[in-house]
């Protein structure tokens, strides 16, 4: 798959990895339609890497908005009638053991992580296959495969994705549509530090990951294109996180064992 003119439609461009991803499409000549809560965030990302000749237009949504993904999709599709890829990256996260969390964090969670991507892709997708293909991908989190205490609600609605892309990744293979998820650990973006916390020692345990745990959000961004390109189904990117899904899937009685560890560690009693 080349990107060079390709129209790619990218939510979540304001901070982090959606940041990163808009320099790095960019960087493979790519068409950028960015969309984000926050406008100020979609010009500084625009002015920080100097890509303002590829960019044809920007598009404020709020996906906690009822009617927000539609309103996104009409905005997007007057800046371009056609749309060649769509990047599912925006997302949010509140953590903390299930007792603890606020009904309203699941629900918000809900939205801009679960049912957001799943009905923007539902309503581009007769247009990419009308266009004659192109190229579908999320950000799904490590998350959705290997679900750590404290991350109930958080995994549950990237599993939901993941499970979407899985099932639509095989219906859209004939009509020239490629579909991948990417599941990142933990990244090192200001999304790890405004995590609403339920749990105080969470938050303590978070904040203080080092540097050699996770991903920096530049490397996810360029593993992800690179994913893309290659026309993967799904890419897992962090050391630490292929290490548990290798024992969660060779060793469930092991893989339990560090969940209970990881509760003792990051919750509180």
């Amino acid at each position: 798959m080349k990107l060079q003119n390709k129209v790619v439609l990218l939510t979540g461009a304001g901070s982090g990895i959606g940041r990163c991803l808009a320099n790095e499409l960019a960087a493979h000549g790519a068409q950028l339609i960015l969309t984000d809560m926050n406008q100020e965030a979609l010009d500084e990302t625009i002015r920080l890497y100097g890509i303002e000749s590829q960019i044809l237009g920007t598009v404020i949504s709020n996906f906690l908005d009822d009617n927000g993904v539609e309103k996104l999709v009409e905005e997007a599709l007057l800046l371009s009638p056609t749309i060649d890829v769509l990047y599912n990256n925006a997302g949010m996260m509140a953590m903390g053991q299930v007792r603890n969390m606020q009904w309203s964090d699941y629900e918000r969670m809900q939205k801009v992580n679960q049912n957001a991507p799943i009905k923007l892709t539902y309503l581009l997708l007769p247009q990419l296959i009308d266009n004659g293909g192109g190229y579908i991908a999320f950000t799904c989190s490590a998350s959705a495969l290997t679900t750590p205490p404290g991350a109930a609600f958080y995994g549950m609605t990237k599993a939901a994705v993941n499970a979407f892309a899985e099932g639509l990744r095989a219906e859209v293979h004939n009509k020239n549509i490629s579909v991948t998820s990417i599941c990142p650990g933990f990244v090192h973006t200001p999304l790890a530090q405004n995590i609403d916390y339920r749990d105080k020692k969470s938050e303590e345990q978070t904040k203080a990951v080092p540097a050699f745990i996770g991903s920096s959000p530049e490397r996810v961004a360029r593993l992800s294109v690179n994913a893309m390109l290659g026309k993967k189904a799904i890419v897992v990117i962090g050391w630490d996180e292929k290490v548990k899904r290798f024992i969660k899937n060779s060793c469930s009685y092991l893989y339990g064992k560090i969940n209970l560890i990881m509760a003792k560690f990051l919750l509180d009693d």
